[in-house]
């Protein structure tokens, strides 16, 4: 069985090689190819003669350098930035060394300051190293500035 196997193998190889060698001898394309080298060696080149024109050059150069805008950028420059925006008072800073004492009198409390070591009593609206007091209570003074129609506020801790 192994040797017939063997022997088809073999002609099928053989009928393979022949059909390959067959195509390349009777390759169709080959005459194809030997009648369009013929027809290309009877072709002569045709010589076509254009009309120069003549281009005025430096008249387009200097009509494009004479354009107001040429050396202008396409794009603007950015516009500079906005100016900072001033930051808000610092209300700590305005009331250092001001204290404010437990004591008091109604709705008023004693403010110590460095101008006033022995302090004064003050209620709402009196002005405080230049803060206005807006309300007393019995733990601490809120005092408040007006600035660009805001109201910042902040608390003394009763001592």
């Amino acid at each position: 069985m192994a040797r017939i196997a063997t022997v088809i193998g073999v002609v099928v190889l053989v009928g393979l090689v022949a059909c390959i060698g067959y195509m390349f001898w009777a390759n169709p394309v080959n005459e194809k190819r030997e009648r369009l080298a013929q027809e290309l060696a009877t072709i002569e080149p045709v010589e076509v003669e254009f009309e120069k024109t003549a281009w005025d050059y430096e008249g387009w150069q200097d009509a494009i350098a004479a354009k107001p805008a040429l050396w202008t950028e396409l794009v603007p420059p950015p516009p500079p930035p906005p100016p900072r925006p001033e930051p808000p008072p610092n209300l700590e800073a305005m009331i250092r060394g001001v204290k404010a004492l437990r004591a008091g009198i109604g709705k008023k409390a004693k403010i110590v300051t460095p101008k006033d070591p022995k302090g004064s009593f003050m209620g709402v609206g009196d002005v405080v190293g230049g803060l206005t007091i807006k309300d007393v209570t019995k733990t601490s003074v809120i005092l408040g500035l007006t600035w660009k129609d805001q109201e910042l506020t902040t608390t003394l801790p009763r001592e």
